[in-house]
């Protein structure tokens, strides 16, 4: 029933989001909500994001090819993200979040443990 009421303006309500809210924005909504919307530059961002997360969330596990691709991705996304986004600044400090460099810990982990 969350997916049914309208979106929320994320500029707004951004730290109440729930993380439901998020995935949602992320693996369903966030391509055609952006479509157009935003530079091609922070679009290819956000897309290489959610190509990764729908690899990485779909119901069936990940080949090796997948990984793969899950690898390019998250370094496409990190790389850019610091490059574009934080951009090294210290007026743009809240941004540069710990945990936009966890991600490059995805793949070798999974080739560690393997998947969930």
């Amino acid at each position: 029933m969350a997916q049914t009421r309208s979106l929320r303006n994320i500029d707004v309500h951004h730290k109440s989001l729930k993380a439901v809210d998020w995935i949602h924005v992320i693996l369903c909504s966030g391509e055609v909500l952006l479509a157009g919307r935003i530079p091609s530059a922070y679009y290819d961002i956000f897309m290489s994001h959610s190509r990764a997360c729908r690899l990485l969330l779909g119901p069936k596990g990940v080949s090796a090819a997948e990984i793969e691709s899950i690898d390019k991705n998250i370094k496409f996304f990190v790389t850019n993200f610091y490059a574009m986004i934080y951009r090294g600044t210290t007026e743009r400090l809240p941004l540069c979040l710990s945990t936009i460099v966890s991600f490059l810990d995805i793949v070798p982990l999974l080739g560690a443990c393997g998947p969930a």
